[in-house]
């Protein structure tokens, strides 16, 4: 069939009841409404309501039976939601038989022929129900989804009088009082046998019919509005103005193009398909059904999209959405060289599961909780006022930069089977955030959560100018991290897990708290402007070199903490505290105003390793050696050492003894002095040797000193003060010696002892010299000294 006219198209056939003031029809050679009992209309601008109490309704008379027709009604109820009474709403017949259209219990039905709907009515809420009756076939409606439908074969909802809210003429009217807004009679089918066409120079406007199109439609016109029964086949379309299209069935395409300039509406119980890539939608588009698909060569712009399933937006330029825009389903796929979609005032985007391809750009903001199966886009936003997850099986692809913003959790990457790819992310929740890269990963702009757990195959790193805060906690896995280096970052976590493969580096503008099991498989770097430190049970294995910057550091200090590192180094304004579970090194560049290292093995120090502590260092190990090897630099204005094997320091400058030392053995060197400060204790179970330009141990009142055996070699003077026997051993020289013991001074039999001017000893025996093979000389020369203590046995070889 083709229709063609240079003006409008209209096909009437409606009766429409809007309830202004009275029950007259709106067309003007429609069939008025009869009403049973009293007339309640509040009228409110240009509409209003009919209100019915339980012994009202309404009648609408044809004189001729109806056999094909639709009637749609807006009624409210306010009714106890346990009632499970029938209430009809539709008789067809004479009101003495029980068929037609009741609400049970808040659900539809038509007994006799169905059950109840799948879905009820809310007490107090407006609700639309709709009952058509097309070729034998009866469907009902409520708020656009479909109930139920049956084969009509003994014609019960046909009818001549039609009865609403009105049932049992012989009994008390079994309806609740209710409100109706508005009433919609269609009575007879616009049947069209095959194919239509319908070509204007206005309006085409079907809206009024039933219109039923088995074949294919093909319009051209200004305005469009079309209501059919049947699927709608679009094989042309050419609208200049807005476009109006519903139907019971589908709307599918079977043309390559269509074109629609104006606004497009598309509404259909069953699919919508408008999928071909050469279609051109002028203005914004609403679609509502089961699954919809929308394609454009160029741009789309959505008004009101809702599916039961699916939503498939396909574009060759933008897609994005009007302002207070509804776009809502299952699942949402969207292609386009750029995606922008919620992010207009008043607006509502949802969907459980998401697809975003775009070319360039992806803007996304959802009003629920955002779960991602696929997203590829050169930079995108993706935000939701909930939760953003992905799929197992998700593909994030971001070849610039990617931000992900959700107040209540981020869930990315975490599992092994999806794929994360970015060139640089930002993480914003108010609550957890896991992410995991598949390649480098790199912050960029201002990234939060409560607890960040950040995983890349590659490495770990941000911009200048990254701001990263974990409030409650930082876990890292990558191949290597490198973290707030740059003076513009600002970096805080409130404590932090490592499993690195290679190197870390973290800067933090807070506190450093380690926690948790950290494994570094290369070098570390921890650096605070305020302290570093780690918690009980933390565990920290460096394989490599950790370094430590800090106001103040105190890490390993815990019964059952473990620290691990094969070298160290550490720079705090203020102190300096590391306690390995096992042996370590010196290494690289040390300082602090004061120090203290324990070891649980050897204490030693590398090539080139430094140590410059303004105060007290003091050292704890199985066995210290430190100092010893080339280009290295080790200063300390006091030492304190407790070893429970040898001792052997080399230090750059002065040295004090401070404090309570231990050695087995003991060996100190320096090309200054060395003394000891008061209240010092220094007990070495074996031989002490000392080196310097000068050396004064044990003369003060206060302090303690005993040692097995002792030598010297000094440039200046030599004083000892022994608190036990004093035993000389092996070859020691000084210019002036002053020995001092309240017990005895003895040398060995190889001992050599050689000095340049004087020599003052006191002790109860002097025995020095008497063997063949040992060797005492003051002076070699008549100018040389030797003073003794009184009330003593000397002895002189």
């Amino acid at each position: 069939m083709e229709i063609k006219a240079g003006g409008d198209i209209t096909i009437p056939s409606e009766n429409e009841y809007e309830f202004t003031n009275n029950l007259a029809n709106s067309n003007p050679n429609g069939i008025a409404l009869q009403a049973v009992g009293t007339i309640n209309i509040f009228n409110d601008g240009d509409y209003g309501t009919y209100s019915f109490e339980g012994s009202d309704g309404l009648i609408f008379d044809t004189q001729s039976v109806q056999e094909n027709y639709s009637i749609e009604m807006e009624v409210l109820y306010e009714y106890d939601e346990r009632f499970v009474s029938p209430n009809k709403l539709l008789d067809f017949k004479n009101r003495t038989r029980n068929d037609g259209l009741y609400l049970i219990g808040g659900s539809i039905s038509f007994p006799g022929a169905t059950g109840l709907g799948d879905s009820g009515l809310t007490s107090g809420q407006l609700h639309r129900i709709v009952l058509q009756r097309s070729q034998g076939i009866v469907t009902i409606y409520l708020d656009g989804e479909k109930q139920f439908a049956f084969a009509d074969n003994d014609s019960i909802a046909t009818y001549e009088r039609l009865h609403i809210f009105l049932d049992d003429v012989q009994t008390v009217n079994s309806v609740l009082p209710g409100t109706a807004d508005s009433l919609h009679i269609t009575q007879r089918e616009f049947y069209v046998g095959d194919d239509l066409t319908l070509e204007a120079g206005g309006n085409v406007d079907t809206s009024s019919a039933i219109l039923s199109i088995p074949g294919n439609l093909s319009i051209k016109a200004d305005d469009v509005k079309i209501v059919a029964t049947s699927d709608v086949k679009l094989a042309d379309a050419f609208v200049h103005g807005d476009t109006e299209i519903s139907t019971v069935g589908r709307i599918i395409q079977t043309s390559p193009a269509l074109r629609f300039t104006g606004t497009s509406s598309f509404n259909a119980s069953g699919n919508i398909n408008l999928g071909r890539p050469d279609n051109n939608f002028v203005g914004a588009m609403s679609a509502t059904g089961q699954n919809v698909v929308l394609s454009d060569a160029t741009h789309i712009r959505l008004d009101a999209v809702k599916a039961g399933t699916s939503v498939v937006i396909d574009a060759g330029g933008y897609t994005t959405n009007t302002a207070n825009a509804i776009v809502l389903g299952l699942r949402g796929d969207f292609f386009a060289d750029e995606i922008r979609l919620g992010n207009r005032t008043g607006d509502d985007v949802r969907f459980n599961v998401t697809t975003l391809d775009s070319q360039s750009r992806t803007e996304y903001y959802s009003d629920q909780s955002i779960r991602l199966l696929n997203l590829s886009a050169a930079s995108s936003l993706v935000a939701s006022t909930v939760s953003i997850f992905d799929s197992a099986t998700a593909t994030i692809d971001a070849e610039f930069n990617a931000k992900f913003t959700a107040p209540r959790s981020i869930s990315l990457g975490d599992t092994n089977t999806d794929s994360v790819t970015t060139g640089q992310v930002t993480l914003q929740s108010d609550g957890y955030v896991g992410f995991a890269e598949d390649g480098d990963a790199r912050f960029v702009g201002n990234s939060i959560g409560q607890f960040l757990f950040v995983s890349a195959d590659g490495a770990l790193t941000d911009t200048d100018a990254a701001t990263i805060n974990a409030r409650n906690g930082l876990r890292i896995e990558a191949a290597s991290v490198r973290l707030g280096d740059a003076e513009s970052n600002k970096f805080k976590a409130s404590a932090t897990t490592l499993q690195i493969r290679g190197d870390a580096f973290l800067r933090q503008l807070t506190n450093v708290l380690m926690t948790g099991n950290s494994v570094i498989d290369g070098d570390l770097t921890l650096a605070s402007e305020a302290q570093v430190l780690d918690t009980f049970s933390s565990f920290l294995t460096v394989p490599g070199h950790m370094h430590v910057e800090g106001n103040r550091i105190y890490i390993g200090d815990s019964l059952t903490s473990h620290l691990s590192a094969k070298s160290f180094s550490f720079d705090s304004n203020t102190s300096a505290t590391v306690l390995f579970s096992g042996m370590s090194n010196f290494g690289g560049s040390s300082q602090a105003n004061d120090a203290f290292v324990f070891t649980n093995g050897a204490l030693g120090s590398l090539d080139s390793a430094s140590l410059n502590v303004s105060g007290r260092t003091k050292l704890q190990a199985t066995s210290i050696q430190i100092g010893k090897k080339v280009q290295d630099d080790f200063r300390s204005t006091q030492i304190e050492f407790v070893s429970r094997g040898r001792a052997d320091m080399e230090f750059d400058r002065g040295v004090v003894i401070a404090g309570t030392n231990e050695a087995t053995s003991l060996r100190i060197a320096t090309p200054f002095f060395i003394t000891d400060a008061d209240y010092s204790i220094l007990e070495v179970q074996g031989h002490s040797r000392f080196i310097g330009t000068s050396i004064a141990i044990g003369e003060k009142s206060t302090d303690l000193f005993e040692t097995g055996s002792l030598s010297f070699a000094a440039t200046g003077s030599v004083t000892f003060h022994e608190d036990n026997n004093m035993r000389l051993y092996g070859t020691s020289s000084a210019n002036r010696l002053n020995l001092k013991s309240p017990g005895s001074i003895t040398d060995d039999q190889n001992s050599e002892v050689v000095i340049a001017e004087s020599a003052t000893l006191r002790g109860v025996d002097l025995i020095i010299g008497e063997l063949a093979t040992d060797c005492f000389d003051i002076a070699a020369g008549p100018s040389g000294l030797a003073t003794f203590g009184t009330n003593v046995n000397v002895t002189l070889g």
